[in-house]
């Protein structure tokens, strides 16, 4: 049995104790329950070991971070947005961390960002819920980093032209510079 299942099950549990309560103070089990399962992918994510494609994102990151900004242009692998980003988040530290923390937590924002434009407090929870126990979400915002920022924006764009505005071509113009 894999270790997160019981911390699944039980926040499942206590999930469908608020989903049906009109008190925002019951509902607020829903969105302690949602949150709580992505607090445990993120962490999970962040704190695992460094091995397969994340250990060639980190090395990377290391490479980079050493360098003068106007070389990385050069040695980079010619995702602009990934490489500036590596570079950034490397001028801060070189510890894994420094990678892997920052980018959860903006796929995780990105995520509610965009669900939240489509659904309740409530409903964005229950969303945020269904998507931490997804393995499909916790794979790519753990080891295809560059394909979870890409996704992000994509969702952000898909999002964006669902409601009819323009900037969702800004989205798909700036997600290619993470994951080509």
């Amino acid at each position: 049995m894999h270790p997160l299942l019981p911390i699944y099950f039980l926040m499942s549990i206590f999930a469908l104790f608020g989903v049906g309560m009109k008190d925002s103070s019951q509902r607020a089990m829903v969105w302690l329950s949602g949150w709580g399962t992505m607090l445990v992918v993120m962490l999970s994510v962040a704190f695992r070991p460094i091995e397969g494609d994340t250990w060639r994102y980190y090395v990377i990151f290391a490479r980079l971070s050493e360098m003068r900004f106007p070389e990385i242009f050069s040695d980079g692998d010619g995702n602009l947005g990934f490489t500036s980003l590596n570079w950034l988040l490397g001028q801060l530290g070189s510890h894994p961390l420094m990678l892997l923390v920052p980018i959860t937590l903006f796929c995780v924002l990105m995520l509610r960002h965009s669900l939240r434009q489509l659904f309740s407090p409530t409903l964005t929870a229950i969303a945020i819920l269904l998507y931490s126990v997804y393995p499909f979400f916790v794979f790519y915002v753990g080891s295809g980093i560059k394909q979870a920022i890409a996704m992000a924006m994509l969702l952000q764009a898909y999002i964006c032209f669902f409601q009819g505005q323009r900037r969702a071509w800004l989205w798909i113009a700036a997600a290619p510079l993470f994951h080509s």
